[in-house]
Formats: structure tokens, C-alpha cells, sequence
């Protein structure tokens, strides 16, 4: 015989209703939040399975969001480097004019001034800067200025060769600009060329330019060598370097100092060194092996030809060599900028290819998600009113077995 007792009857009776109350107060929960788990314990498998899809979407997330950001900034250098290639258009219009023979000198000089205002703008536009306020021409650096006067007409690279790579997917990233040094510095020249800079130690106040080639043939038989131009008791000596770079100590050539300008030429080449320089103060000149002009060079020359050549033979016979090289170096940076544009071009397409992908992603966890957390509300509904029935049905039997006691006949 089964015995029952009073406290039995009534912590079962209690227990069913507390049970019923839980299960509808759970059913209420999940359609006001409209999710299926409002905890951990609803579902432990489903909730593990959430946590893990709800990483991967916010790295998926980051990823779009990186793209988004990547294609902002190619279009900007894009948008740039569009600017570039319509300005060097236009220098080599007023370089192909310029070099008519008939033109007088004043003349020149006018092309001459517009040409200063192309250079201004080339040096704006290769100091442009993003919505953060970054110099996107300066490679790593992008907090300076990329392109900052030399003091002495040109133009010094400020920024570095580097690239900063931007994660668009789990194994792929894309380059997020390209350096001013490969855009604007590197260009290939036709012609040998020659580069100068001044010893450290100098005391005085002279600074030297870049200089041009006068005579290409006569600069071509000399130009594996170097020369070094020394200011000492009033003249500049210059000597010459020899294949293993020492010194040859006689001296090639002297030239008296003029004042504010003096003009050095020799062995094809000519240059100036403007201010004041102290006795002992050494200038090196040296060929460049693998010719690159900076597009900054390139008109910087180019203007002063136009502004300084006279209608001498000699003058003639040297703006004619100066527009001939000239027109071969924009063509150069031309190239260039057109191959800078066809990289930009498959970097944006990679991007856009890899970001539906992310975005074909994010749709499909977003489906699995809303299988695995979203609520049913047509079946959650119908379940709170069938718990609500069995809750209500607890209440009153409870009622009536509570009733069922002994004490009530005493």
C-alpha cells in the first residue's frame, strides 16, 4: 500500500504549478524579445553555435568596412593622379610651343609663368591629403608634408617607399596607396643625368642647384665619373673623381665667384651655386647610373630654360636639346602614371570581387542565425496558450486537493 501524505499532495501540487509558471514566463520572454534563446541554458549547442557565427560576422563586418574605407582612399589617388596626367597634358602643349623656333624671348618668359603655376599645382596635388588628414603620397609618413621646397628651385621627398596594406579577407590584402617616390621622384630619364649635394661640414651659406646637361655627347664620355668643386680665396676649383671615387687632386677647372650667382660649366654639364659660401666649402657632383628625374626637376628646368636662354646660337642650340628632353621625360612620367592607374584599377576590382563575397557571407549568417535564434512567433504563440491552459488547469486542481484534508471535518 502507497501512502500519500498530506505534504507529499501539497509539494507536488506547488512544484507542477511553479513548473507551469517558469514555462510560460519563458514563452512570454521569447516573444518580447522575439528570440528563441534568451539564454545560454535555453540552448547550449544553439547558443555555442551563436557565439561562433556572431565572430565571424563582425570580423566579416570589419572586413566590408575595410573595403569600403580601401576603395575611398584608391578613388582619391585615383582622382589625383587624373589631375596629374591632364596638368603634364598641358605642359607638353606649352612645351611643344615653346620649342618653335620663332618665338622671341619675352615670349618664352610668358610660357614660362604659366608652366610656375602648373608646378605649384603638381606639388599640390602630390601633397593632397585624405579625410583624416593624412598625405597620401608620403608612404608611411604620412603625417608630413610629402614634397617640401630644397631652398634651392626644387623639391625634397620628404616620405618613404612604404606601402600600408589594408586585410580586406582572412588571406587577403590589398595596397592602400602608392608612394610619391614611385609616383613622382622615380621617373626613368632618356638622358644621363647628374645629381649635386653639398658636404655636411659647410660652413657658409651657398647652396648649389641640380643643375642640366649642356652636351649630352660630351657628358656621356665623362659621366662615369664625379666631380667635387671646392670654394677657396675667391674662385671654385673643380676636380674631378676618378673610377674608384678618390679624388684626382689637379684641378680640371677654376671659375671666380660672381657675387649672389655663380654659373659653373663643364665636360657637357652646368650649374649654379647661389649665396655667400666660406673658404673650404666642398660640392660634389655625381652621374646617375640608372637616369630618373623627378617630374618636379623636369619642369623646374624647364623653366628656367624658357625663362634664362637668350636668342644666342649657343642659347638656341641648348633650348633646343632642353625641349627634346624635356618632351621625353613627360612622356616618361606619363607612362608612369598611367602604370600607377592600372594597378590602382585591379586593386579596386579585387576589392570589389572579395566584398560581395563578404557580403555573400554576411547574408548566409545572418539566414543561419535567424534559423538558429529567431523566434517562431505563430508557434509561440500557440505554445503560451496551451502553457497558460496547463498553468491555470495546476492552479485549480491544486486548489480543490489542497482542499481535500481531514482538519477541515475536526
Amino acid at each position: 500500500m502507497i501512502r500519500v501524505s498530506f505534504l507529499q499532495g501539497f509539494n507536488s501540487g506547488l512544484n507542477g504549478i511553479l513548473r507551469a509558471q517558469e514555462n510560460t514566463f519563458n514563452t512570454q520572454s521569447q516573444i518580447a524579445s522575439g528570440k528563441r534563446l534568451n539564454s545560454a541554458a535555453d540552448d547550449p549547442v544553439a547558443a555555442a553555435r551563436i557565439v561562433k557565427i556572431d565572430q565571424e560576422k563582425s570580423q566579416n563586418q570589419q572586413f566590408i568596412a575595410n573595403a569600403d574605407s580601401l576603395e575611398s582612399r584608391l578613388q582619391l589617388e585615383e582622382s589625383q593622379l587624373k589631375g596629374v596626367t591632364n596638368l603634364l597634358t598641358r605642359v607638353r602643349e606649352q612645351t611643344v610651343y615653346a620649342a618653335n623656333g620663332v618665338l622671341s624671348v619675352s615670349e618664352r618668359q610668358t610660357i614660362a609663368i604659366e608652366l610656375e603655376g602648373r608646378l605649384d599645382e603638381l606639388v599640390n596635388l602630390s601633397n593632397t591629403r585624405d579625410s583624416n588628414g593624412e598625405y597620401i603620397f608620403a608612404g608611411y609618413q604620412g603625417g608630413a608634408e610629402a614634397f617640401v621646397p630644397d631652398g634651392t628651385g626644387g623639391f625634397t621627398y620628404q616620405g618613404d617607399d612604404g606601402q600600408r596594406l589594408v586585410s580586406i579577407a582572412t588571406s587577403t590584402t590589398i595596397p592602400a596607396n602608392d608612394s610619391g617616390k614611385d609616383i613622382f621622384v622615380d621617373i626613368p630619364s632618356t638622358q644621363e643625368m647628374f645629381f649635386t649635394n653639398e658636404i655636411p661640414t659647410n660652413t657658409g651659406s651657398a647652396t648649389i642647384t641640380n643643375g642640366a646637361v649642356t652636351d649630352q655627347a660630351t657628358f656621356a664620355t665623362s659621366s662615369s665619373f664625379g666631380y667635387e668643386i671646392t670654394f677657396n680665396a675667391g674662385n671654385y676649383e673643380v676636380r674631378r673623381y676618378d673610377s674608384t671615387g678618390a679624388v684626382v687632386p689637379a684641378i680640371e677647372l677654376t671659375v671666380p665667384s660672381t657675387g649672389a650667382t655663380t654659373v659653373i660649366a663643364h665636360d657637357g654639364w652646368s650649374l649654379e651655386i647661389n649665396g655667400a659660401p666660406a673658404n673650404g666649402d666642398t660640392y660634389n657632383l655625381d652621374s646617375s647610373s640608372t637616369p630618373k628625374q623627378s617630374m618636379m626637376d623636369t619642369l623646374g628646368k624647364l623653366i628656367k630654360g624658357l625663362n634664362t636662354l637668350t636668342d644666342s646660337a649657343e642659347d638656341k642650340e641648348t633650348l633646343s636639346l632642353l625641349m627634346a628632353e624635356s618632351l621625353d621625360n613627360l612622356s616618361a612620367a606619363e607612362e608612369n602614371i598611367a602604370g600607377i592607374n592600372s594597378k590602382i584599377g585591379a586593386r579596386i576590382n579585387t576589392l570589389t570581387t572579395v566584398r560581395d563575397v563578404n557580403e555573400g557571407i554576411e547574408l548566409v549568417n545572418d539566414k543561419i542565425l535567424a534559423e538558429i535564434r529567431d523566434l517562431d512567433y505563430a508557434e509561440a504563440v500557440s505554445r503560451l496558450s496551451q502553457e497558460t491552459f496547463t498553468l491555470e488547469a495546476a492552479q485549480q486542481s491544486y486548489a480543490k486537493v489542497n482542499n481535500l484534508s481531514l482538519f477541515r471535518f475536526l
